[in-house]
């Protein structure tokens, strides 16, 4: 059975059992590399893009404080309140979105830097760049769906305090384990 591997099928370099003939891994490196180069070229994608959405909504809010500054200066007695509003929604699902891709990012970042790890390093170093991001790896993975729970309950929250502003936050919480889906609000 041939892979790109450093050692061969059933191979265990702790026992004794199976005799071990090391190659030269060249194929091991060069998908690890292949697998690192495009795992690269999908994150500066996704920063490029968030950057760009972020930008925008920046520029946005700054074009809609000049416009309701114009027209409070000239007496119109026309309302922005409906396009700050959708403005404010816009700007609350950008937050929301990064607010998921950094969690992601910190869920796949340690196993990412583990396959680096053992591609890049060999021998006793090895050993310990695999150990240590395998511990990060036992972390940060189980706390990617711990953050995502964070980010939708903020975002229900958020939904919720938007149509009744009156309500605290603790009680929405309360409200969103305690009771049936049949607001509107929670089913957004």
């Amino acid at each position: 059975w041939c892979g790109p591997v450093p050692y061969p099928n059933e191979c265990s370099v702790y026992t004794n059992d199976v005799e071990c003939i090391r190659g030269d891994a060249r194929m091991a490196k060069v998908v690890g590399v292949i697998i690192v180069v495009v795992i690269l070229c999908v994150f500066c994608i996704i920063v490029l893009s968030l950057g760009l959405v972020i930008w925008k909504v920046v520029q946005t809010d700054k074009m809609i404080e000049q416009i309701s500054k114009l027209y409070k200066n000239c007496g119109h007695g026309r309302d922005m309140t409906k396009i700050v509003e959708k403005h404010r929604n816009t700007k609350a699902v950008v937050i929301q979105a990064v607010s998921y891709i950094t969690a992601f990012l910190l869920g796949v970042l340690p196993p990412f830097l583990l396959v680096v790890g053992a591609v890049n390093t060999s021998g006793n170093s090895q050993l310990k760049a695999v150990d240590f991001f395998e511990k990060l790896t036992l972390v940060f993975l189980p706390l990617q769906g711990f953050l995502n729970c964070i980010i939708f309950m903020s975002h229900k929250v958020h939904n919720y305090r938007r149509v009744r502003r009156d309500v605290s936050i603790g009680r929405v919480i309360a409200l969103l384990f305690c009771t049936f889906a049949h607001d509107p609000c929670f089913i957004s």
